[in-house]
């Protein structure tokens, strides 16, 4: 292969296929919003959706010809033409047009199957649909991506009808076909084949895409290897298009994950993706969980939480001889940042660590640190909160800590009719201070009045926002009862930390929480 730098167009249909993903339902405001965001990241092309398959893609179409974006195009989704229909006359291909938009992406059927068994027509009547809707669109100013709906599976059946169905979009003047893995239950190696035939069978003139589906967990992988075998075959450097969605979203397991694949393609690779700086791509992927019910998961890679922090100790002791000893990019690179989890399963180096990031005065021979490493496993410390609070009940013994929650005087009544209401007593330097609050929730009477009575000595408190707040559930073994872990992130004065805590009692652990979240901000 050359060295000159492959380019890849990156395609992002989160608003279409990842509408798709069950359990997601964008309304045309979340649709808006979230394109808005992907036009400033630098996306080139965004699918909207496909228009009279439901109201909000078609308002989605209206509203965003109001909205001035900056680098994407809008691209609007659909089918080749029914095959009992003239093309002119389908009121689906008259959809399209009506979006006004410059690009349409259509789907058509590679698989023989489908042809005959689902569209059942004739396979030279699919051909001349799939040729006669690509040339329409075209002969109306639109410039036509073709899909090539099954095409692995269809090449598997019959290899020579599903390299004709591409001839076919490429002669009625598809600009990009684009290979789909439809089912998602292709093998690497085959669908390297398969793209190597599509490529030679097209040949270098043609611009090509790949879009993959991760039921098999192999999206990432097929998506690789459909680039290598186009760049193999071609060798003419046309850029190639990927089509992907973010957070797992798309139909069933999702398409592949962009938010794995950009930071694959530019920094494993180097590969030209139309971005230098991914350092925006943790927020972007966060920001499109918010909108889309996808949430980006802990362990996701590159921008999930957890996936460049460390638990076990010698893990941990090796980070900190070699700060990149376990990290196969700097997670800065993707907005992320690495960190320690402290454990059942961590050890001297655990509170070394701990110590160094709250800044305590700590050394590796303090005859302290056994002791502290056992306390440790008992305790299993999570968020930011209580890590410092460990330390400091351990290593600052004479002093006091800024409050302190009298329970006998604190509680919270839930009443069959009307809203919670909170009564919190907090003891600072030997005064008490009460204070009540009524709220849309047990959490939020409790939050409100704590701030309260805090608040009356430390009224900075008052302006610590809550950014976001999470309860999961953990099952315990088979003595002990099931717990529910509660996180807290805060923010103030661009300041953030997390506060996190188990318990079998979820009140009790949101209250022991929201306490320790605040005890930290007051006590640093």
């Amino acid at each position: 292969m050359s060295q000159e730098r492959l380019t890849i167009v990156p395609y992002e249909t989160t608003l279409r296929d990842g509408n798709q993903s069950v359990g997601v339902d964008f309304s045309t405001q979340s649709k808006l919003e979230i394109a808005k965001k992907l036009d400033k990241f630098g996306f080139t092309f965004i699918e909207g959706g496909f228009p009279q398959a439901n109201p909000t893609d078609t308002e989605f179409f209206t509203e965003i010809k109001n909205v001035d974006l900056k680098n994407a195009k809008i691209v609007v989704f659909g089918a080749t033409a029914r095959v009992d229909m003239a093309v002119e006359n389908d009121p689906l291909i008259d959809a399209l047009l009506k979006a006004e938009t410059e690009f349409v992406t259509i789907f058509g059927k590679s698989w023989t199957r489908h042809v005959e068994e689902a569209l059942q027509t004739t396979l030279k009547r699919n051909l001349r649909t799939i040729y006669d809707s690509v040339s329409f669109l075209k002969s109306n100013g639109r410039r036509v991506i073709y899909d090539a709906e099954h095409f692995y599976d269809g090449f598997k059946a019959d290899w020579q009808y599903a390299l004709d169905t591409l001839m076919a979009a490429r002669d009625g003047g598809a600009e990009v076909i684009v290979l789909c893995d439809t089912n998602g239950g292709c093998l690497p190696k085959f669908v390297y084949q398969a793209t190597q035939e599509a490529a030679h069978f097209l040949g270098a003139g043609q611009l090509m895409g790949i879009h993959t589906h991760n039921d098999s967990g192999l999206a990432l992988a097929n998506t690789l290897e459909a680039i290598g075998a186009i760049s193999d075959t071609q060798r003419s450097r046309k850029p190639i298009h990927v089509q992907g969605a973010f957070n797992r979203m798309g139909e069933r397991a999702g398409n592949v994950n962009l938010a794995e694949f950009l930071p694959v393609a530019l920094f494993k690779l180097g590969w030209d993706i139309g971005f230098e700086d991914l350092q925006g791509i943790r927020n972007l992927a966060e920001f499109i969980g918010i909108y889309g019910g996808h949430k980006v998961a802990g362990n996701d890679p590159f921008v999930g939480e957890v996936v460049f922090r460390h638990k076990g100790g010698v893990h941990i002791s090796g980070s900190q001889k070699i700060k990149d000893a376990y990290l196969h990019i700097d997670p800065k690179l993707v907005g992320n940042s690495t960190d320690y989890e402290h454990s059942d399963q961590g050890g001297r180096a655990n509170i070394l660590a701990m110590a160094k990031k709250h800044g305590f005065e700590l050394e590796k021979d303090d005859l302290r640190l056994a002791d502290l490493a056992q306390e440790m496993k008992k305790l299993k410390i999570f968020g930011d909160a209580q890590e410092f609070l460990f330390l400091y009940r351990h290593l600052k013994k004479e002093k006091e800590l800024p409050f302190e929650v009298d329970n006998k005087m604190t509680n919270v009544l839930v009443p069959r009719f009307g809203d919670p209401k909170a009564q919190v007593a907090v003891r600072v330097n030997g005064q008490v201070f009460i204070k009540e609050a009524t709220g849309v929730g047990p959490f939020h009477a409790f939050d409100l009045a704590l701030r309260k009575a805090v608040g009356l000595k430390y009224p900075q408190v008052l302006q610590v926002k809550l950014k976001e707040y999470a309860v999961d559930s953990v099952f315990g073994s088979s003595d002990t009862a099931a717990q529910v872990d509660v996180k807290i992130t805060f923010q103030t004065d661009g300041k953030v930390w997390s506060s996190r805590v188990r318990s079998s009692n979820e009140e009790i652990a949101n209250q022991n929480a929201l306490i320790d979240g605040f005890l930290y901000q007051l006590a640093r």
